[in-house]
């Protein structure tokens, strides 16, 4: 069973935020931040990134390969700080 967060998210079986328009917060987003997180969609060839603070759902939209090479950064410590 989907547990409804608000009108716009809800639990899926996987245990992420779900968007009603698709988009994902990570499964390691609180339960109580699911309006304060980065949510992600794969699309056809494309990753779409958005702030869920934003209520004018601004969306980025990335090709599949800036997307496997930012998260090749991510995981090497580039963007470390």
């Amino acid at each position: 069973m989907e547990k409804v967060l608000s009108s716009r998210y809800k639990v899926g079986p996987d245990g992420r935020k779900v968007s009603s328009d698709g988009f994902k917060c990570s499964s390691f987003t609180p339960e109580d931040a699911y309006v304060a997180c980065v949510a992600v969609k794969r699309g056809d060839g494309s990753v779409q990134i958005r702030d869920t603070k934003d209520v004018a759902n601004t969306t980025l939209t990335f090709t599949a390969k800036e997307w496997t090479a930012f998260i090749r950064g991510v995981k090497n410590g580039e963007f470390d700080i």
